[in-house]
């Protein structure tokens, strides 16, 4: 909508259709301020939950308690370091940070594959692709669950924070 009718890159412009000249007026800003608040919190909250697993991982690793004290720091300092490399741009500073992650990503990827052996990793991988196959129907729908506890401990605060991101996404 923005390339090929030169409307704003918003949420709203792309309800046109539905909202006619509304884009521009009072449900395009409501949509829009609804999609900014939801964003922050969806952000918020994967932030939150992501800094929960990862200090859980490495106190595991180095075995030392998980106290909120240092859930707080992660948070801190890995806004601290988005922030940064927002603030140096998109080629100074995303563009860095994308290309470490990818480094880093390639370097877990060998470990692992190096770690167990070749012949494991390929197998594991070869395994994991067919119980895919085999489950991605009887786990895609909420009749005859072969898993009905886990199905079941899904709370609303999962499907709302999943909300959160719909608009964005």
């Amino acid at each position: 909508f923005s390339y090929n009718k030169g409307l704003p890159l918003s949420l709203s412009s792309g309800l046109q259709p539905l909202l006619g000249r509304g884009p521009r007026g009072l449900p395009g800003q409501v949509v829009d301020v609804f999609t900014v608040v939801l964003s922050i919190f969806g952000l918020a909250t994967s932030l939150g939950l992501g800094a929960m697993q990862a200090t859980a991982g490495i106190a595991y690793v180095l075995g030392t308690p998980n106290t909120f004290a240092f859930q707080l720091m992660f948070i801190v300092a890995v806004t601290c370091l988005a922030a940064f490399s927002l603030w140096r741009g998109l080629d100074a500073g995303v563009k860095v940070l994308s290309n470490i992650n990818m480094l880093l990503a390639l370097v877990l990827f060998l470990l692992v594959a190096v770690g167990i052996g070749g012949m494991a990793f390929f197998s594991n991988t070869l395994n994991a692709a067919v119980d895919y196959g085999q489950m991605f129907l009887p786990l895609s729908n909420w009749i005859d669950r072969p898993d009905q506890d886990w199905f079941q401990g899904w709370t609303v605060f999962y499907w709302a924070w999943w909300c959160t991101w719909g608009p964005l996404v």
